[in-house]
């Protein structure tokens, strides 16, 4: 793993408060059209700012213990382009010991993203392939 120069910690609360923004917006959203201009808003974010990754890891390992849909949807959006092993890693774990039949879906379709054939991409202009 390369080392990354310290963290600038406003950035870093900028990808926090998007993200806790984002899981407020889905609440109220009637369909992704509506909030996918943040989604991308938070992964040019988060690509653009690697001094954040290990502060950005904690906050998706933390939605990931606290699993719901609106987590999922930010997790696989993401991660579908980030493939981070750690995140990849704690969703399996999680999966393999959860006795919650919503939980075990919700943690199938966060590790369904880190595939290139993710099925659910083409619900995504940015994933969507261009002869759609």
């Amino acid at each position: 793993m390369i080392a990354s120069r310290p963290a600038d910690r406003s950035s870093c609360e900028i990808i926090g408060d998007k993200i806790d923004f984002l899981r407020d917006v889905q609440r109220i959203a009637s369909g992704y059209d509506q909030y996918e201009p943040l989604m991308d808003d938070l992964l040019d974010r988060i690509l653009s700012h690697d001094e954040c990754r290990d502060y950005t890891i904690k906050k998706f390992e933390q939605m990931l213990d606290e699993i719901d849909w609106d987590c999922v949807v930010i997790l696989q959006f993401c991660m579908h382009t980030l493939k981070w092993p750690t995140i990849k890693e704690k969703a399996a774990a999680l999966l393999a010991v959860t006795d919650k039949i919503n939980a075990e879906r919700w943690y199938r379709h966060v590790l369904e993203s880190f595939d290139d054939n993710w099925p659910d991409r083409d619900l995504w202009e940015r994933y969507a392939p261009s002869d759609l």
